[in-house]
């Protein structure tokens, strides 16, 4: 998520309402042990083309923890899995270099940079199916892997 400054409560009760007829949105809390500790959302989703933009905040008192490295998998395995997407895509600021890092060893390929000076990538699910099985070992040692896999855990704005 690119926006750096504060949220009024008023605010962001407005954005959830907005979300309630928004099929081109999908956002989802994120909780390890029933503990939040970020979100992921989808936006700009595309039912024709079978694509969507992400991003993704993780609180920051768990910046450093390896937690971006769940919620990038959460991200991929719950769009190609659960939302049937071909393409994902990312906006990242150019200056971002461990987030443009783990979207490269993620699968990532560098596209271009957008008009909003945002580096975009793109993550194919061909390319995602053959690096999945790396990143379930990786992940299964994070987490408990049956959490992941059944998409039971997850609430979504997206109708």
């Amino acid at each position: 998520m690119i926006r750096q400054d504060e949220i009024s409560a008023e605010e962001h009760q407005a954005f959830v309402r907005s979300l309630t007829n928004d099929t081109s949105k999908a956002y989802f809390e994120i909780s390890l042990e029933n503990d939040p500790i970020g979100v992921i959302d989808y936006y700009s989703i595309d039912p024709v083309h079978h694509s969507a933009y992400y991003g993704y905040y993780l609180r920051p008192d768990r910046i450093g923890s390896s937690l971006g490295i769940l919620l990038e998998y959460i991200v991929l395995e719950y769009g190609f899995r659960h939302l049937n997407l071909l393409q994902i895509l990312a906006e990242t600021h150019p200056s971002n270099k461990a987030a443009i890092n783990l979207h490269r060893q993620f699968g990532a390929s560098d596209l271009n940079i957008n008009p909003r000076g945002l580096l975009e990538s793109l993550f194919n699910l061909n390319d995602w199916m053959q690096l999945r099985p790396r990143w379930n070992e990786i992940v299964s040692r994070m987490v408990e892997p049956a959490r992941l896999d059944d998409g039971q855990n997850c609430e979504s704005t997206h109708n």
